[in-house]
């Protein structure tokens, strides 16, 4: 299994998301609480703990993020979809560019 490149800090996080760092926290470990998230991310980016609860509410109510007890962890429904929504893509790309392809060949052969 593949698992996702460790969080490097370096300026491109300053520029992301709230949320979006939450995801990358959580797909590296889990589950985590609000206060471990928190911790981490102030490191690179200020946000406020309430901040951070704020995202982690709004995330959960997308149902990206599952609440048990007190830690967060992702949905594997929400991990599903993306990895549908890019094997669809995937498939898109390929079938254009297979035809496009076939429509050199066949361009080929009209000269």
């Amino acid at each position: 299994m593949c698992f996702p490149p460790k969080i490097h800090f370096n300026k491109d996080l300053f520029n992301r998301p709230i949320s979006s760092l939450i995801i990358r926290h959580l797909s590296q470990e889990w589950p985590l609480t609000a206060k471990v998230i928190h911790n981490r991310i102030k490191r690179y980016k200020p946000v406020s703990l309430q901040g951070i609860h704020k995202c982690l509410i709004e995330l959960s109510d997308q149902n990206i993020l599952i609440k048990s007890d007190k830690e967060y962890f992702l949905s594997v429904i929400w991990l599903e979809s993306l990895i549908n929504f890019g094997a669809s893509v995937k498939k898109a790309y390929v079938n254009k560019e297979q035809i496009k392809e076939k429509f050199s060949v066949l361009k080929g052969q009209w000269k």
